[in-house]
């Protein structure tokens, strides 16, 4: 399950693929709910992405497994969302954005940052950050793809996954020259609301196919102070 959780933060899915099949056949050894989890969690991660580019059978398989877990994430999450609620948000937003729901995508991959940021996990924000990104960046919505990428940095920069930052960085030289975020116990200031302005814009457009003067700035504004945590504005 390490393994598999290792693997799956690198993108070798594959890799990560092999050892939740070894994983699977050993749960029943483990007294650690825990470990069940990690293994429903990064195991559908990693069914979601190996469902891009292959054949149309395979497809189906990832997308049977992925099933499957995001199930039992919703299961959880309903019992205990503080635990599971991000978790199972981010799982939902890679289904939806297989299906090609686009706008449910948005919306759960948002769910899954705000979720784990507010429950403190911060190694969940961090991937949600990056397969957010990873959305934007395939529907050319580069501007946003490049602020969910720095934002996902951030976040593996205060888990002190220095590997992961490494990689970041050889993938998108320029995020090296970010400056470095402050320890676990500290705050970043990160363009959040100017990233969920773009977002409203985007859904607003996508939805109407114009811009609603008045009912933009509503939802704007109720995005700004939900991101400031302001009681009126």
């Amino acid at each position: 399950i390490r393994k598999l959780q290792a693997r799956c933060i690198a993108g070798d899915h594959s890799t990560a693929l092999d050892a939740a099949t070894k994983a699977q056949g050993l749960l029943w050894t483990t007294a650690s709910f825990f470990e069940e989890a990690e293994y429903h969690f990064y195991s559908a991660l990693s069914h979601a992405a190996s469902c891009d580019g292959v054949p149309a059978l395979e497809r189906q398989r990832h997308m049977a497994a992925l099933a499957t877990h995001h199930d039992q994430h919703k299961v959880w999450a309903q019992h205990c969302p503080e635990n599971f609620e991000h978790r199972a948000a981010l799982v939902g937003a890679e289904v939806a954005r297989i299906e090609d729901r686009d706008l449910e995508a948005m919306r759960l991959y948002q769910l899954a940052i705000r979720s784990a940021r507010a429950n403190g996990f911060v190694h969940i924000e961090a991937l949600a950050y990056e397969r957010a990104a990873q959305f934007y960046a395939a529907r050319e919505f580069e501007v946003i793809a490049e602020t969910y990428r720095q934002n996902a940095r951030y976040c593996y920069l205060r888990w002190r996954a220095d590997g992961k930052v490494r990689q970041l960085e050889q993938m998108y030289p320029h995020l090296g020259t970010q400056e470095v975020a402050p320890g676990p116990t500290g705050t970043i200031a990160t363009p959040v609301e100017h990233l969920d302005l773009a977002t409203v814009i985007k859904v607003s457009q996508a939805v109407s196919g114009d811009i609603v003067l008045e009912k933009l700035i509503e939802m704007v504004m109720r995005t700004a102070l939900e991101q400031a945590g302001a009681e009126r504005g």
